[in-house]
C-alpha cells in the first residue's frame, strides 16, 4: 500500500462511494424528527452542497476558505485606524503650531510678509518696515515724490499686537488656509510728530503754485473734421487743493500707507463740464448748426467770396461753462480785414495813362469802399438766421469791376501836365481835347485821384467867388461834376485851351473844356463814367 501524505493524497473512486454510502447510513432520519420536519420541504441536495461548501478544505493549508477573508478585513481596519491617527496628529500638529508658534504660509501682516515666521521675527521684520517708511505721493502727469518717515519721527510701537495677531490666525482649516492669500492689519503700529509733518508737506511741488496747471473744461475743436466740429476733451489740470492735500496725506502716514494717489482722494479742482456732459453736446450741436452755413459774398468781376464755417468758427465764443455766444470783436475784426483787402477808394493807386507811363494818382472817391457798420450788423444778423447767404457786401462806394482795372474798359483822363482831356475805350484813345484847369498859383487846382460824374446837367449855372472875394456866375450849356464842385463844362468866355494858361489864369478847380469838346463829350459819357485826374510827371 503506498503512503498517503496531505501533498500525494487523492482517492480512487471506489473509496469516495464507499464513504458516501457511510455517511448516508449515519444520516438516517429519526422517524420522531422526520414528523417534526415533515412540514418542511427537504431538499437533498442543497443540503449535500451546503455541507459540501461549508467543508471544502483548502489542499495545501488545511485550513477553510472563510479565513483568509476575515484576515484581509481585519488588516484593512487596522489599516484605516493608523491613517486616521496620523491625519489628526497632522491636524493637530498644525493646528498647535500655526497657533502658538509660527505665521502660516502666504501670510502678511501689513503688507510685511511673515510667512513661517515666529511673532518675534514677524516683530523685527516690522519695526524695521515701519522705521524705514517713506510715503509715495502719486501726482498727476506721472509725477511722484517721497516723503521719508525720518523726516517726522516715525517710530515703531507694536507691543502685543504681532503676538496677539499671531494668536488670532483662524486655524480651524489650516490645512486648506494655507494655500490662501492672507492680509492682517494692524492699526496704530507707528508714532510720528504730526507737526513736523505738517512743516514737511507745504515744500511738496505739488502744493507749488508756479507749477500748478488750471483744469479746463471740455470745448468745441476749432477746425472742422469730417466737415463738422467736434468735442475737445477736458483737462485735468495739477492746481491742488491745500486743505485736501494735507489731510489725505496725513491719512495714509497714519495708516501707513505706501503711498497716496492725489486724485484718488480729491485734491485737485477738476474740470466742471465734461465732454459726455448735456452742456458739452448742446454746444457742439448749436456750434455746427451756425458753422455749417456760408456766407457767399458776390463779388463784380471777380470770383465769389465764401466764408465758410472753419471762418465763422472764429466768430463764435465758446465760454468755460460751453455758453455759445458770437464774439462781435472777432466778426469786426473780419471786416476790418475784409475792407482791407477790397478797399481801393481814397487810396494811393498806380495807374498806366493813355501814353502807357505808369502815374500814381493819390486818392480820390472812386473804387471799392465797404460799409463796415452796415456790414457787421448784417453778418450777426445772418449768424443768428443760421442760414447759408449769397449777396454782395455792404458798399459804400463800388466801381466797374475789382482787381487791376477796376474803372473798367471806358473812362475820361485829365492829365494835368499836357492839359489834356482823353475819352479811353478799350485801351485806345477814342476823343480828346485842350483844356484848362484849376489854377495852382492860387491853389486852386483841380484835385488828382480817381472819381467818377455823378451827375450830367444842361445849361447850368455855376456860382462861386472870386479871389478879390466878388462872386461869379457863370451859365454853361454842359455840366459833368465829379469831385464836389469840379467837374467837365465848356467855357465859352476862353479863346485859348492848353499849354500852361492854368497856372495863372486857371479855373478855381473846374476842368475847361472848348464848348463844341464839350458837346461832344456830354454824348459820349454816362453818369458814373471814372474820371481820373493826374500829372504825368513832376513838373508843374
Amino acid at each position: 500500500m503506498r503512503e498517503i501524505t496531505p501533498d500525494n493524497y487523492k482517492p480512487d473512486e471506489e473509496e469516495i462511494v464507499e464513504e458516501a454510502e457511510e455517511v448516508i447510513e449515519e444520516e438516517v432520519i429519526d422517524p420522531e424528527e422526520a414528523k417534526d420536519t415533515a412540514d418542511e420541504p427537504f431538499d437533498e441536495t442543497s443540503e449535500i452542497e451546503e455541507t459540501v461548501e461549508d467543508e471544502v478544505v483548502d489542499e495545501d493549508s488545511g485550513e477553510t476558505a472563510s479565513a483568509p477573508i476575515e484576515k484581509k478585513k481585519k488588516k484593512g481596519l487596522i489599516a484605516l485606524l493608523i491613517c486616521a491617527i496620523i491625519v489628526v496628529g497632522l491636524y493637530l500638529t498644525g493646528f498647535i503650531v500655526f497657533q502658538t508658534a509660527f505665521f502660516m504660509p502666504k501670510t502678511s501682516v501689513n503688507q510685511v510678509d511673515v510667512s513661517w515666521k515666529t511673532d518675534k521675527e514677524a516683530q523685527e521684520l516690522l519695526t524695521a518696515d515701519v522705521e524705514g517708511y517713506a510715503l509715495t505721493i502719486e501726482e498727476r502727469n506721472d509725477q511722484t515724490e517721497v516723503l521719508k518717515g525720518a523726516d517726522f519721527g516715525v517710530q515703531a510701537k507694536l507691543d502685543d499686537k504681532v503676538k496677539t495677531a499671531l494668536s488670532d490666525q483662524k486655524t480651524g482649516l489650516w490645512f486648506v488656509d494655507v494655500f490662501k492669500d492672507k492680509e492682517i492689519h494692524l492699526d496704530d503700529i507707528a508714532e510720528y510728530d504730526v507737526d513736523a509733518l505738517n512743516e514737511v508737506i507745504p515744500t511738496l511741488n505739488c502744493l507749488d503754485e508756479s507749477q500748478m496747471i488750471p483744469s479746463e473744461n471740455a470745448t468745441i475743436s476749432e477746425t472742422m473734421t469730417d466737415g463738422a466740429f467736434t468735442i475737445v476733451d477736458e483737462v485735468y489740470g495739477t492746481e491742488a487743493i491745500p486743505d485736501n492735500v494735507y489731510a489725505a496725506i496725513n491719512e495714509a502716514v497714519a495708516g501707513m500707507e505706501p503711498s497716496v494717489n492725489l486724485a484718488e482722494k480729491g485734491c485737485y479742482i477738476d474740470p466742471e463740464l465734461k465732454a459726455d456732459s448735456p452742456e458739452a453736446l448742446a454746444a457742439l450741436e448749436e456750434v455746427n448748426d451756425i458753422a455749417c452755413m456760408t456766407i457767399t459774398y458776390e463779388m463784380a468781376g471777380t470770383d465769389p467770396f465764401l466764408v465758410d464755417g472753419n471762418v465763422i468758427r472764429q466768430w463764435i465764443d465758446v465760454s468755460d461753462d460751453l455758453e455759445v455766444t458770437f464774439d462781435e470783436e472777432y466778426v469786426t475784426d473780419f471786416v476790418d480785414a475784409f475792407a482791407a483787402e477790397y478797399d481801393t477808394s481814397f487810396t494811393e493807386r498806380e495807374f498806366v495813362n493813355h501814353a502807357g507811363e505808369t502815374v500814381i494818382v493819390p486818392g480820390g472817391y472812386y473804387g471799392w469802399q465797404l460799409d463796415k457798420t452796415a456790414e457787421e450788423e448784417l453778418l450777426l444778423e445772418e449768424l443768428e438766421a443760421k442760414e447759408d447767404v449769397t449777396r454782395e457786401p455792404c458798399w459804400k462806394h463800388t466801381a466797374i469791376s475789382l482787381g487791376e482795372h477796376e474803372y473798367g474798359d471806358k473812362y475820361i483822363e485829365v492829365d494835368l501836365t499836357r492839359q489834356t482831356v482823353y475819352l479811353m475805350e478799350n485801351g485806345e484813345v477814342v476823343w480828346e481835347t485842350p483844356c484848362v484847369t484849376g489854377k495852382t498859383s492860387r491853389r486852386h487846382g483841380t484835385t488828382p485821384g480817381m472819381y467818377s460824374i455823378y451827375i450830367k446837367q444842361r445849361n447850368r449855372t455855376l456860382n462861386g467867388r472870386n479871389d478879390d472875394g466878388s462872386e461869379y456866375h457863370s451859365p454853361v450849356s454842359y455840366w459833368m461834376p465829379f469831385n464836389g464842385g469840379q467837374g467837365l463844362h465848356d467855357a465859352r468866355w476862353r479863346g485859348k485851351f492848353g499849354g500852361s494858361i492854368y497856372v495863372y489864369s486857371g479855373s478855381h478847380g473846374c476842368v475847361n473844356l472848348p464848348t463844341s469838346a464839350a458837346a461832344e463829350l456830354y454824348d459820349m459819357v454816362e453818369v458814373g463814367t471814372p474820371v481820373i485826374v493826374y500829372w504825368s510827371n513832376t513838373e508843374d
